[in-house]
C-alpha cells in the first residue's frame, strides 16, 4: 500500500501462448485462453478456395481452365445450372467417340511442391450404368504438372485415380524419379456418394492421402520439386457412356 492506504496494482500471472491460426475467445474476457476453437490457419501462404458457383454456360475465372476434346460430340465441362454450394461437371455425351474434359490451371504451374502443399476436393461420380466406368473410361484428382493426354505422361503428380471397369479408389506419384502407379488401398468411389478427397505433402516421402478425414495411404515422392496446378480430368477412350462426374469444392493452400 502506499500512503494513502491504496492497493498496488498486483502482477497478473498469465501463461505463454501461441497459436497460427484464428481462434474464438470468451465473449466477456477476451481471453484466447478460453479459447473455443481454432479455426484455421492463417499463416499458410497461399490459398485458393473455389466453390464453383458461376452459371452453366460461363466461363471459369482464370487461373481456372475448363478443357474438352472431342469430334462430333460434346463433351461437357460446364457450371451446374442452380446447383447448392455451387457445382461443375466433367463428363460425355452419348456420341461414340473418344472424348475428354478436365479442369484445371491450364498448365499455369503456381503451387510449390516443396512448400508443405494440401489439396482437397469435394466429388461425386455418377456412372452411366449405376455401378462403373467402362473399360475405355478413367479420372484423376489431384495436383500435377503441365497436362498430358496419356495421363501416366504427366512428368510429375500426386492425384487420386479410377480406373476402367472398377470403382476402386488408387492413388499415385510421380516425382519424375519414383512412379507409384495403381496403389490400391481398398476404397472404393462409389456411385451418387459425395468424398472428400485430401492430399497432404508435408512429408514428401510420405505422400498422404485421405477419403472423408480417414488416412488411407501414403506415397513416396521424395525428389518431387518444381510447381503444380489443381486438375481433375476425366477421359474416354471409346463408347457413348455418359458419365457425370461432380466437384462441389477445390481447396489448395501451401506456404511461402
Amino acid at each position: 500500500m502506499d500512503a494513502n492506504d491504496r492497493k498496488y496494482a498486483q502482477p497478473q500471472i498469465r501463461k505463454e501462448m501461441s497459436a497460427k491460426g484464428i481462434v474464438l475467445v470468451s465473449d466477456a474476457t477476451l481471453d484466447s485462453r478460453e479459447a473455443a476453437d481454432f479455426i484455421a490457419p492463417v499463416d499458410a501462404g497461399w490459398s485458393l478456395v473455389e466453390d464453383f458457383n458461376a452459371a452453366d454456360g460461363d466461363t471459369p475465372i482464370v487461373p481456372w481452365t475448363a478443357t474438352i476434346t472431342d469430334t462430333a460430340g460434346t463433351a461437357v465441362a460446364d457450371f451446374v445450372a442452380n446447383a447448392a454450394g455451387g457445382q461443375f461437371k466433367l463428363g460425355g455425351d452419348s456420341q461414340s467417340e473418344a472424348q475428354t474434359a478436365r479442369i484445371d490451371f491450364g498448365d499455369h504451374l503456381v503451387i510449390d511442391s516443396t512448400k508443405n502443399f494440401v489439396f482437397e476436393a469435394r466429388v461425386q461420380v455418377q456412372y452411366a450404368d449405376d455401378t462403373a466406368f467402362t473399360a475405355d473410361e478413367r479420372l484423376v484428382i489431384g495436383l500435377a504438372s503441365d497436362y498430358n493426354a496419356t495421363l501416366d505422361s504427366v512428368a510429375k503428380h500426386a492425384w487420386f485415380r479410377v480406373e476402367g471397369a472398377d470403382t476402386a479408389l488408387l492413388l499415385e506419384t510421380d516425382d519424375g524419379a519414383t512412379d507409384n502407379d495403381d496403389e490400391d488401398v481398398g476404397q472404393d468411389l462409389a456411385n451418387d456418394s459425395w468424398a472428400i478427397l485430401r492430399i497432404e505433402g508435408s512429408d514428401l516421402d510420405a505422400i498422404k492421402f485421405y477419403r472423408d478425414g480417414v488416412l488411407i495411404g501414403d506415397l513416396d515422392a521424395g525428389a518431387l520439386s518444381g510447381n503444380l496446378q489443381p486438375m481433375v480430368a476425366y477421359q474416354r477412350d471409346a463408347g457413348a457412356d455418359e458419365q457425370v462426374v461432380l466437384i462441389d469444392y477445390v481447396k489448395v493452400w501451401q506456404e511461402r
